[in-house]
């Protein structure tokens, strides 16, 4: 039947949506795990020392994995990559991850850079293709990419107009087709602009593709090279060497280093703007050289010393030395003196890891390359942030919660239960920070959870059912910790009406709280401790979970779900409950993302498509009809590929990729954002948010998104100030909520 505003205001008093807001970290912290930094054109990556990826900055060919082409300040989790990960390469607008030695990659794809067989992009990683096996190691230029097998074999695959594939051809390639005399003995590989170089095992080095300014060190220019030719010089000795758009520079066994190529600006750092087809000496190093990198004009250097030098193009202040001046022979890099572990030279910027994990960039930052959540340029280096978004969102039947990119969590709305985590019952109508040590919130109708420092939880609120772990069911006003929990690494929670599910780092899933099937223990019976979820002890990547039913993705695309079916909500055929996971069936293709809301359930695939299923009196799965579902279903006239989908109490809404965001279902409180309250059932556009959405978030009544300007915009039901205005009333198309600096100005306290 037709949604009930009258229905929907009775059952909320036991119905909840719950609203995950994970992190692979201390959400919005400074990065202190990193193992690896790469950067590329106008964006960068890193390998966490758990082997995760994390890229940051432009992304409009996906080339930050996240599943979206919207641009983040601050670094975002890769898609599946949350572990495994051996080395990460970065290219122009394309990225690849070294996997147990396979190798996925993503972004743009005209050239066929992916490897996959094709030349359409991706905006999550897809495997190459062509036998491709034993990989070692890899690299990526501008639009191809190489790799190394541990018996010493080279592949490259996409664009070859320049013989940059060393096959012999100058036909690009969406396979790895082996180069040209390095079936074995070539120890690593560097793919830059349009030519590569590799170091064989016996120290020598050898180059092919692009010339035009000599970068190939063979003594000539003008001519391509379309399989490998040795680098004038340089037939033994090297150790290590890197390759920048135009030039490429080797560190030899007598710790010299020599650069060959473009020198316009500087980049070959031999005091001269004078190109060199053949190696030159880099003069006045300080001290000997640990390691190097060439970005696009510019080139830079770990010392011995632990220190930073850079030398070349300066016009955005990507040598770090406090100035924009060119500089033709190496300069120290400001605020860098001891520490510094590697460094990699990007396009227009420069990033460097230092001992104990921490990194820190400079240079252009139009597009946020830095990673440190604003886009200022910055001549001198400043730390990345280690943040999911901007604000990350979560919103709960009657309250709102957001993470800031300082990684303090502000709550707004309903506070009869101490949801709010103030430490008073008081009702908030504009953010309002939680103290404690924690990251993100996930909130049910009444009480709220997050995880804190060291993977442990916290909980705050309502109590009733044992929803907060704690082994009683008093009612807490500020966060405590889930004591049983400890020594479980938790990288993410979700929240029902009154129960709530933890995802620990092994991929393990453990409830709480009120059960009646929802905590997946094979029994009905209220915990108010954790328990495991029977099954799903190891592969879980994402929790979802609604009123009285809970639902887990796994790693090779798979959903499960337990707990209350009766309107189809577990999406495995039939209307019986279930006390353990079952999975779901014809999803149509692997998952990349969940969603769970008062009793129906979304999935976002792979492919960017949506399937819903379960109750669907208002149109909340989208199928154009308001017929239960006890499958999943398409969601139809989405509009384009989605990145994220959001279940509320009887809504539904979606990010696409290109930052719009589109709602659909209920609409008696203006929650789908149209200005109207009309139910819809199929997609209808958010009025003002046609592009620049980031995250996304549906309460019970209302939903929220942030923008890529780092504002937070919701609409719907505001009768508890959730929507974060400073006002009460609902709001049928999008509200900025206040920001803690504004609150002064317009007269709130």
């Amino acid at each position: 039947m037709p949604f009930n505003r009258l229905n929907v205001i009775a059952r909320a008093m036991f119905g909840g949506i719950c609203f995950v807001m994970s992190a692979l970290g201390y959400a919005n912290s400074a990065m202190n795990d990193v193992a690896q930094v790469a950067s590329g054109d106008d964006f960068t990556c890193v390998r966490t020392t758990g082997g995760a990826a994390q890229c940051w900055g432009r992304n409009p060919f996906g080339q930050l994995g996240n599943g979206s082409t919207t641009p983040h300040w601050v670094a975002e989790p890769v898609h599946g990559l949350e572990s495994g990960v051996n080395l990460i390469a970065v290219g122009a607008r394309h990225a690849c991850a070294l996997i147990s030695g396979s190798v996925r990659c993503w972004g743009d794809n005209s050239d066929g850079q992916l490897g996959n067989n094709s030349t359409t992009g991706s905006t999550v990683p897809v495997t190459v293709l062509g036998g491709l096996t034993n990989v070692g190691w890899i690299a990526a230029g501008d639009a191809h990419t190489c790799a190394v097998t541990a018996t010493g074999a080279a592949y490259c695959w996409g664009k070859n107009t320049a013989g940059q594939l060393g096959n012999g051809s100058a036909n690009s390639q969406a396979t790895p087709v082996l180069v040209s005399g390095f079936g074995s003995g070539v120890s690593t590989i560097d793919a830059a602009g349009e030519h590569t170089c590799a170091r064989t095992s016996a120290g020598a080095m050898a180059c092919w593709g692009d010339n035009d300014f000599g970068q190939l060190g063979d003594g000539t220019s003008g001519t391509n090279r379309l399989i490998p030719v040795a680098v004038s010089g340089l037939s033994s000795g090297v150790v290590s060497f890197t390759a920048g758009s135009r030039h490429s520079c080797a560190r030899v066994a007598s710790n010299v280093v020599k650069c060959w190529g473009r020198n316009d600006v500087g980049q070959l750092g031999d005091g001269s703007n004078v190109h060199r087809t053949a190696p030159v000496d880099v003069v006045n190093l300080s001290s000997t050289v640990a390691s190097i990198s060439a970005g696009g004009s510019h080139t830079c250097a770990v010392t011995s010393a632990s220190t930073l030098l850079c030398w070349g193009d300066n016009e955005y202040g990507q040598l770090g030395n406090q100035s924009f001046e060119n500089q033709a022979t190496p300069v120290a890099v400001s605020d860098i003196d001891s520490g510094a572990f590697a460094v990699s030279a990007g396009g227009e910027h420069s990033c460097a890891r230092l001992t104990g994990g921490t990194v820190k960039c400079w240079g252009n930052n139009s597009e946020g390359a830095l990673g440190d959540g604003r886009n200022t340029l910055r001549p001198r280096p400043v730390e990345t942030v280690l943040s999911i978004d901007f604000a990350r969102l979560a919103a709960g039947m009657f309250n709102t919660c957001a993470s800031d990119m300082w990684g303090e969590v502000h709550c707004w709305g309903d506070n009869r239960f101490g949801q709010l985590g103030l430490g008073t019952f008081l009702q908030r109508r504009w953010p309002t920070t939680v103290s404690g040590p924690i990251s993100g919130a996930a909130l049910g109708v009444y009480h709220a959870c997050a995880r804190a420092l060291s993977g442990r939880v916290m909980c705050w609120g309502g109590n009733q059912y044992g929803q907060l772990g704690l082994g009683n069911h008093l009612t807490q006003l500020s966060p405590v910790y889930v004591t049983s929990l400890f020594g479980t690494d938790i990288q993410a929670l979700s929240s029902g009406a009154a129960h709530v599910c933890a995802l620990s780092v092994t991929g393990a899933v453990w409830c709480w709280g009120a059960n009646g099937g929802a905590l997946g223990d094979g029994t009905g019976l209220e915990r108010t401790l954790p328990v495991a979820v029977i099954g799903m002890g190891s592969h879980v990547t994402a929790l979802a979970t609604g009123y009285a039913h809970s639902c887990a993705l796994k790693d090779d695309g798979s959903v499960w779900c337990w707990g209350n079916n009766t309107a189809g909500q577990l999406g495995d055929g039939s209307l019986a409950n279930q006390l353990e996971p079952v999975a779901v069936a014809g999803l149509g293709g692997p998952a990349m993302s969940i969603s769970a809301g008062y009793a129906h359930t979304c999935a976002l695939l792979i492919s960017g498509s949506i399937r819903c299923w379960g109750l669907n009196e208002s149109g909340q799965l989208g199928d154009a009809s308001l017929q239960l579902r006890v499958l999943p279903v398409d969601v139809l006239s989405l509009g384009g590929s989605a990145s994220q989908v959001a279940a509320g109490y009887a809504h539904t809404c979606a990010t696409l990729t290109t930052g719009a965001v589109r709602c659909w279902g209920s609409n008696a409180f203006g929650q789908l954002g149209d200005g109207t309250l009309t139910d819809r059932m199929t997609p209808v556009d958010v009025q003002g948010i046609s592009s620049g959405a980031t995250s996304l978030a549906t309460g019970g009544l209302h939903s929220c998104a942030v923008k890529s300007d780092s504002r937070i915009w919701c609409w719907g039901d505001n009768r508890f100030g959730q929507v974060g205005d400073g006002f009460a009333g609902y709001r049928s198309f999008p509200t900025s909520a206040l920001r803690s600096d504004e609150l002064f100005a317009d007269g709130f306290e």
